[in-house]
């Protein structure tokens, strides 16, 4: 699929055809896809293009289980976290199929990181590396507890509630999360 199909499907599945065209900008209809999907249409394409010729087993997708809805509806559970019965309409899916085709994807998408996420080859011939580290919070449900009905473990100054830390370490040597 191009970028432009995805782009369109994903947004389809939220506006009618006559929203999306009456966009006279089409940074207004990235701008949407954005917002629910959490990232561009090119890198949603890349990553489902990953998913088809990846070699990694755990990541790979049969060809009877390809379907961009339920990838873009696993995008969209990252993005937005919508409960089941939320799910259900945009999507057109019963809440048991929309859990098993989200995780389905996610897992997939996880199982690329051996793939995404390494140390470069080359750091300027040294055993030093220069990486930029940058930390993001997020929300989540917090874990129930059998003893504390809140655990310190999982609060979030930021938000001042339940949530966790991702720490995000990025080669200087080279545009990738390492």
């Amino acid at each position: 699929m191009a970028n432009n199909e995805i782009l369109e499907l994903g947004l389809s599945i939220f506006f009618t055809q006559s929203r999306i065209q009456r966009s006279s900008d089409e940074q207004v209809n990235d701008r949407r896809f954005r917002n629910l999907f959490g990232s561009s249409a090119k890198v949603c394409t890349i990553i489902w293009e990953d998913l088809q010729t990846t070699t990694i087993i755990e990541a790979q997708i049969p060809t009877n289980k390809l379907n961009p809805r339920h990838f873009l509806m696993a995008l969209n559970a990252l993005k937005q976290y919508p409960t089941e019965i939320d799910r259900e309409v945009p999507w057109d899916i019963s809440k048991q199929k929309g859990r098993e085709w989200v995780w389905y994807f996610l897992e997939k998408i996880q199982a690329l990181k051996t793939d995404k996420i390494s140390w470069p080859d080359n750091n300027f011939g040294t055993d030093i590396w220069a990486i930029s580290v940058d930390g993001t919070h997020c929300w989540i449900e917090e874990p129930i507890q059998p003893e504390w009905s809140q655990d310190s473990e999982y609060y979030s100054h930021k938000f001042a509630k339940a949530g966790i830390n991702y720490e995000i370490a990025i080669s200087l040597s080279e545009s990738r999360v390492v």
